[in-house]
């Protein structure tokens, strides 16, 4: 809004749509990336797709990462661009299987025409991505593993950068939240060099008083 004097005027633009078809939930993250005048979302499809999309608010493209892999919307890809410029993406089912899914762009965005093929790690049961990069040149990945019931533990899978980028990854899993008789949902961020923040609540809202 802007004006003067006891007046105003009120601007509004139309929404601009790039994906017709895709859903999230809450607790991957990131979801959306903004780099250089690109914006890149992970979503899913109503048939269960795993898509990366991409706008500039002209033109909008998307890429399949895991075609009809699972109707679940808590299945979309969460995002990180790597030092090279690449685009990882991260993506598991919902509590189904014991795979961290991953694909690495094979080129540098705003290319995301092509990705490699898809990797693994496994654990057991899996659900939520939240991958950063810290300073120390380490990605770490954030997820939920447990066999179903209260209890479930957030634990972490690491590999350094260089390795991810040239594709010799290999991962190293540490346990770093352990739950008791409950299942907490959580975010969190990071400030891109030491630190990273975890908010959670203390159980499913349908279960405990959160």
């Amino acid at each position: 809004s802007s004006g003067g004097g006891g007046s105003s005027a009120l601007r509004s633009t139309a929404p601009h749509i790039f994906s017709f078809d895709a859903v999230r939930t809450w607790y991957n993250y990131p979801v959306v990336l903004n780099d250089g005048g690109q914006l890149y979302a992970g979503g899913v499809t109503a048939n269960g797709s795993v898509q990366v999309h991409k706008t500039n608010a002209i033109d909008a493209s998307s890429f399949t990462l895991a075609a009809t892999l699972e109707v679940d919307d808590h299945n979309e890809a969460t995002l990180l661009k790597l030092p090279n410029g690449k685009l990882a993406c991260f993506y598991s089912k919902h509590s189904t299987d014991a795979l961290i899914r991953y694909r690495v762009s094979s080129n540098a965005l705003p290319d995301v025409s092509a990705f490699a093929a898809e990797k693994t790690f496994t654990d057991s049961q899996v659900s939520y991505t939240l991958p950063f990069l810290l300073s120390d040149g380490n990605v770490r990945v954030f997820y939920r593993r447990g066999l179903g019931g209260p209890q479930r533990e957030r634990r972490m899978a690491k590999t350094p950068v260089a390795d991810l980028q040239a594709g010799t990854e290999t991962w190293t899993q540490s346990t770093i939240f352990e739950t008791t008789g409950e299942r907490p949902y959580m975010v969190a961020t990071q400030n891109g060099t030491d630190r990273i923040d975890f908010v959670m609540t203390n159980g499913h809202p349908n279960e405990v008083a959160t």
